[in-house]
This record gives structure tokens, C-alpha cells and sequence, in this order.
């Protein structure tokens, strides 16, 4: 009992030791979705759709496109990075649909997320 109220005490404390190291404004109005690569941060907007390549020292843009989905009329929900591939979740709402891949270089289509 004395460790299930310790947790939340501790996990309280660490919430209000946290400090902002760094901010910059946003590459796009409705970001949902934030990923990190290698040296880079990438930020994906819900109503414009782009996906940003972003510096995180300057925050300037290094690159960007626009990732669309293969169904249709789907819009991102949310993005995850690895092995030069952007990997996007479009939906209808944050509970799915559809997951594709771009190359993070050029912005190439490259398929579907496989799943098993």
C-alpha cells in the first residue's frame, strides 16, 4: 500500500522539476504529430498535411513534402521515425486507418506499413 502512494508522489515531483532547454515556433498551424531522427526532428500538421524536417538546434526547416495517403481522404494522425522512413498514420480520427511509408529524403511513397 505505502508503494502504490509513493509512485504518484514521485512521478508528481519529477513533473514540476522538467524545464523548456529549447522552443521555437511551430513549421505549420495543427501539428499532431512530433518524431525523432538521427540528428533531426520531424513534425507532421493535420490540416495542411506536411511533414517537416526540422533542426532542433535553430529550428529551421531542412526539408519537407507532402505524404499522402492511399486510400483517399484520410489525414494524419500522428508519425513515427526509423531507418530513413517516415512512417504516418492517416485516419478518419485518432483511432486509425491507415499506416504508409515515405523516404525521409525525398519523400517517395514506399507502401504500406506491413502488419502481421
Amino acid at each position: 500500500m505505502k508503494y502504490c502512494l509513493i509512485v504518484p508522489v514521485v512521478i508528481f515531483g519529477v513533473a514540476w522539476t522538467a524545464e523548456v532547454v529549447k522552443s521555437f515556433p511551430a513549421p505549420d498551424g495543427d501539428i499532431i504529430g512530433l518524431a525523432w531522427q538521427d540528428e533531426s526532428l520531424w513534425a507532421i500538421d493535420k490540416v495542411s498535411g506536411y511533414a517537416y524536417e526540422i533542426d532542433p538546434e535553430s529550428g529551421n526547416i531542412l526539408n519537407s513534402f507532402l505524404p499522402e495517403d492511399s486510400v483517399g481522404g484520410y489525414t494524419p494522425y500522428g508519425l513515427a521515425c526509423g531507418n530513413d522512413t517516415l512512417f504516418v498514420n492517416f485516419g478518419k480520427d485518432v483511432s486509425g486507418g491507415v499506416f504508409e511509408m515515405f523516404d525521409t529524403e525525398t519523400g517517395a511513397y514506399l507502401g504500406p506499413v506491413p502488419m502481421c
